[in-house]
């Protein structure tokens, strides 16, 4: 399954056991259908048609052009002009406008990636008690930050992404996902927080584009139950930083996914898995039917192994599973053949083309 995923690359074993270094343009080989030409870091990607490709005649377009462009106000003044063809967009708001543009085509598909708020459950105690976190799940309403923040472009979701239907217990079966205000506040009174208690939130303002207004509904959601969110900002590199020591009591995020319950779950939530310190949590159990899912070869036995999961992981809300949204893309009318994908893969550029 690991090996089916769009992270995967078939890449020259010579070059690999050679000493090349495959993070150096120079050196980057591969079998897509495009040829890395030039790579500007925070700059632009130039790709120029892969002649050998193995799906004869594709791709279609001889160049591509990928650049970076920070503020998506500035990608829809491009679309608009002529300037730019094609776009990858995250704000909802862009979006909309974009959709009333007559010459301008949107491409949507839900995406198998997740908003959520990172736990650090050993940065302050309120946060080590699961009676906490999980009085933290009930205080958001998620159908009304898709409607607030996303205006309306997304969908609640729980720990495994509610794009993969076949692994993914819906949201309304999971403890902690049906808003109840008043179940938050008796839980933090059990927790000995009757008053509710000061944490910080950090977020990076425009990673993902609508970082800011999540934290701040989060923030407004938490209130209510007498817990008081500072949010602080900082610049994205900080944040990877920070992140990467698990230098914060929440975080806000965006995690990546694909369509298979070990890769999402085992990396994070077995003791032995390499993201487990993010959070610093671990459950027996969790770790025992994870192990099992990874051998169980039945699918329906293997599906009721990650919904348990999934029960537990929501019961104990060692994070807060927010929303899934949607991979936007906005084109000229002319062009022609794009398919978006549920993972975020660029796949099907191999097959667009341009019909002017």
């Amino acid at each position: 399954t690991h090996l089916a995923s769009p992270s995967s690359s078939i890449v020259s074993k010579e070059v690999a056991k050679g000493k090349a270094d495959l993070g150096k343009v120079e050196d980057i080989v591969g079998t897509g259908p495009y040829r890395l030409v030039e790579w500007k870091l925070g700059e632009y990607i130039l790709l120029k048609r892969h002649p050998e490709y193995f799906i004869q005649g594709l791709p279609y377009i001889d160049t591509i052009k990928i650049v970076v462009v920070p503020e998506e106000s500035t990608i829809l003044a491009g679309l608009r002009t002529g300037s730019i063809d094609f776009a990858y967009l995250e704000d909802p708001f862009i979006v909309k406008l974009a959709e009333k543009e007559p010459n301008l085509v949107v491409y949507s598909v839900p995406m198998l990636s997740y908003h959520l708020v990172f736990i650090n459950t050993k940065s302050i105690p309120p946060l080590a008690d699961p009676r906490v976190r999980l009085a933290m799940s009930y205080a958001i309403d998620r159908q009304k930050m898709v409607e607030t923040v996303m205006l309306g472009q997304g969908t609640p979701t729980g720990p495994m992404p509610i794009g993969a239907k076949f692994w993914a217990l819906p949201p309304s079966e999971l403890p902690g996902f049906t808003p109840d205000i008043e179940k938050a506040k008796t839980l933090l009174a059990e927790a000995g927080y009757p008053n509710g208690f000061n944490v910080s939130l950090m977020l990076s303002p425009f990673e993902p584009a609508t970082a800011r207004a999540e934290g701040e509904f989060i923030q407004a959601q938490l209130k209510q139950v007498g817990i008081n969110v500072n949010l602080d900002l900082v610049e994205w590199g900080v944040y990877i930083d920070r992140w990467k020591k698990a230098d914060f009591e929440l975080c806000l995020g965006l995690n990546a996914a694909i369509p298979e319950p070990d890769y999402v779950f085992y990396r994070y939530f077995h003791s032995t898995g390499g993201l487990n310190f993010v959070h610093g949590w671990s459950n027996p159990k969790v770790d025992e039917l994870l192990d099992k899912g990874r051998i169980e070869r039945d699918p329906e036995k293997r599906r009721e192994i990650y919904y348990e999961v999934q029960r537990i992981l929501a019961e104990e809300a060692v994070w807060l599973w927010t929303f899934s949204s949607y991979y936007q893309y906005v084109g000229q009318s002319y062009v022609k053949g794009f398919v978006p994908m549920p993972t975020g893969s660029w796949t099907y550029l191999r097959q667009t083309y341009i019909e002017k």
